[in-house]
């Protein structure tokens, strides 16, 4: 099990890697954040680049970093991804179409709501009232975050995805 203390010494371990990226990529204090910027959300980072070299050398600053600090990157969450193709972050797809950067709910997003959402259906033993008000909590908590992205499609899915599934 991990401890709520986890998250809170990981983001304080990142703490002077943002400075660190740019120090590095901009020593002469010209910071031009087409060629290299991080976003951060406490303990996970996305960082974005212009090019796969910048991507790569970026990369390796974040491993010396860490590497100071006696850590490394997951390998299995830490990769350099094309934007043109798409990658998640924190639940969110990130995919540059027609000139623009549009954001929906993951996959894994999604079928993990779903998914959810069929087991409260599929296990609830009490009122119609109640398995209505456990579903619409459920789809809140999901939604919530979400409702901000080109979501409509996805919300309309996960409408109909709440009939029951047929016996296969």
């Amino acid at each position: 099990m991990a401890s709520p203390l986890s998250p809170v010494l990981a983001n304080m371990l990142l703490d002077g890697l943002q400075a660190e990226i740019y120090d590095r990529l901009y020593p002469k204090g010209h910071t031009n954040y087409s060629t290299g910027n991080m976003i951060r959300f406490m303990d996970d980072i996305a960082v974005t680049a212009n090019s796969k070299s910048s991507a790569e050398v970026i990369m390796q600053i974040i491993e010396e970093f860490l590497a100071e600090r006696g850590l490394r990157p997951n390998p299995e969450k830490s990769y350099i991804a094309n934007v043109f193709k798409g990658f998640d972050y924190l639940g969110r797809h990130y995919q540059r179409k027609r000139g623009v950067v549009e954001v929906t709910p993951s996959k894994a997003s999604v079928t993990e709501i779903e998914n959810n959402i069929h087991y409260i259906i599929e296990n609830h033993h009490g009122t119609l009232r109640s398995l209505i008000e456990e579903v619409n909590v459920e789809l809140t908590r999901w939604s919530t975050p979400h409702r901000t992205e080109d979501s409509y499609m996805t919300f309309r899915d996960i409408d109909v995805s709440g009939w029951p599934r047929s016996a296969s």
